[in-house]
């Protein structure tokens, strides 16, 4: 199971105020709540060393991944994609969108 878009605005919005106890709090529950997200753990590693090396350009950089995934998880729990079959919710949808 894979963390949802929610569990990961809450990581992002301590993340984005400053909190850093905080995001390392949440990293920590979260990683071992989902221990099969393995994009939760990169984000959480890409954390813990720009935390170490305290730099302003890395930090908009994990702000972007951030914000790249929860739109990424947002689309599949809202019945986008399937990251297992690739294919859509409603078969037959995509032979109908290539038609028009």
């Amino acid at each position: 199971m894979f963390a949802s878009h929610y569990v990961i605005q809450q990581i992002y919005h301590l993340f984005d105020i400053g909190d850093i106890e905080g995001t390392k709090e949440l990293f920590n529950k979260f990683t071992s709540r989902y221990p099969a997200d393995m994009e939760l753990k990169e984000l959480k590693n890409e954390f813990l060393r720009i935390i170490k090396s305290n730099n302003n350009e890395e930090m908009n950089k994990l702000k972007n991944k951030f914000k790249a995934l929860i739109e990424a998880r947002k689309l599949e729990t809202s019945g986008g994609i399937s990251t297992l079959t690739k294919k859509g919710r409603r078969p037959g949808i995509d032979s109908w969108i290539r038609l028009v």
